[in-house]
């Protein structure tokens, strides 16, 4: 009779438990065979990869940007860095600061130079007046100024003109400032048009008109008067500061001759109402410049042996009914032709 032996598979599993199909059983009462291959970590057919981690911060190549302040860098904010945030790092790693083009904290303005004149001084404080409106290139089209200031630039062969109400017997004056990259001219038109001053240079200005030394802008006629200005040879000018100021003068404000202010009182004659100082307005005064009065200075006759105070009794004053009132000279002709129309008559006795 024949017995039913069961395939070498078949038997492994019965005796064994498990084996790998394909590979020889064990001997009975031998230890299995150890695989010594590694085990298989692919994940099954169908199933995906867990995602990788991306909770970590990029790598970031060392240097500006990274967020260290390294040596040679003032700041780094690493992703924060800037070039138009305020108060930001720049993107360069170096501080904000005046002159970068950001206005920051305690700026009031950067326009990105150290250029005064353009309405930004260097130290990024906003320069007051107002900006320069083009066409301006003649007297007869200058530009009128409100205010005292204005802030310009000049192209190449251009000419900036502005003008301005003066009080009569008032003083124009002008002063241009800024980096004086080029020579300037500045020269002042009274209302008629004629030229009647040129600058020239002062003291912490590229170029100025000063009454002081320019008779012509000192008691000037009242009405609009206009400066204008332009390169000594064309060139074009990026920024300039033109400081324009018309006003009354004060007396003893400038230094004046007789031969304008014959009393010395610091008018000009022509804007002086009592030319000759006596105290007698000139629309009542019967010589209004020579002083009817006593005088401040011992009588003399001048080089050609004249008197030139005709009158050296005092004024009458104090004599007047009214309150208040002052004598005025006398109506009587002092000195007439012939002789014999004077009063006092010549030769008669005091």
């Amino acid at each position: 009779m024949s017995r039913c032996v069961p395939p070498p598979a078949l038997l492994c599993l019965a005796l064994l438990g498990a084996c790998a199909p394909g590979k020889p059983a064990a001997a009975p009462g031998a230890a299995a065979p150890v695989d010594s291959a590694p085990p298989d970590t692919d994940p099954p057919a169908g199933d995906t990869a867990p995602p990788p981690d991306d909770s970590a911060a990029p790598w970031v190549a060392p240097g500006c940007g990274d967020g260290i302040v390294d040596g040679g860098e003032e700041c780094d904010d690493g992703a924060a860095n800037s070039d138009t945030a305020a108060d930001a790092c720049r993107t360069d790693c170096t501080a904000p600061r005046c002159g970068d083009g950001v206005v920051d904290r305690g700026e009031d303005c950067d326009d990105q130079n150290t250029v005064a004149g353009d309405g930004c001084l260097p130290g990024c404080v906003a320069e007051d007046g107002v900006a320069e409106v083009e066409p301006n290139d003649a007297w007869d089209a200058a530009q009128a100024l409100d205010t005292g200031r204005v802030h310009g630039g000049l192209g190449a062969d251009d000419v900036d003109c502005f003008s301005v109400e003066a009080p009569a017997c008032g003083a124009v004056e002008a002063t241009v400032t800024g980096d004086c990259a080029a020579p300037l001219q500045l020269w002042a038109h009274r209302g008629d048009g004629a030229v009647v001053a040129a600058g020239g240079p002062a003291e912490g200005a590229c170029v100025a008109l000063d009454p002081a030394t320019a008779p012509a802008l000192r008691f000037v006629d009242g009405g609009p008067w206009s400066v204008c200005l332009q390169t000594l040879g064309g060139e074009a000018l990026d920024a300039y500061t033109l400081d324009l100021a018309a006003g009354p003068v004060s007396p003893g404000r400038f230094v004046l001759d007789r031969d304008e202010d014959a009393d010395q009182d610091g008018v000009a004659d022509d804007c002086d109402p009592d030319r000759d100082g006596d105290g007698v307005d000139d629309v009542d005064d019967n010589c209004p410049d020579v002083p009817n009065g006593t005088i401040d200075r011992p009588l003399a006759t001048s080089a050609g042996g004249f008197l030139r105070s005709w009158l050296v009794a005092g004024p009458f004053t104090g004599t007047s009914a009214g309150a208040g009132d002052r004598c005025t000279p006398s109506d009587d002709d002092l000195v007439a032709s012939p002789d014999a129309a004077a009063s006092p008559s010549v030769g008669e006795a005091a």
